[in-house]
């Protein structure tokens, strides 16, 4: 097995936490300065990582 702590430093003030409390986008930016619309609608996002979600477990014959 190779140990990459010989040759890797880790500075904690770079880490961030696993779990972000918040998170908040605004793409209005985006949309104005570049014209981007979103193809994906959050209702479908939503669907389909719900969607996702279900088949890992029949996936794994839960």
């Amino acid at each position: 097995m190779f140990l990459i702590a010989p040759y890797v430093k880790q500075d904690p003030k770079f880490l961030r936490p696993a779990e972000v409390d918040e998170l908040v986008a605004d793409p209005s930016k985006a949309r104005d300065v570049l014209g981007w619309n979103p193809a994906v609608s959050f209702e479908e996002l939503v669907a389909m990582m719900v969607t996702a979600e279900e088949s890992s477990f029949d996936d794994a014959g839960r």
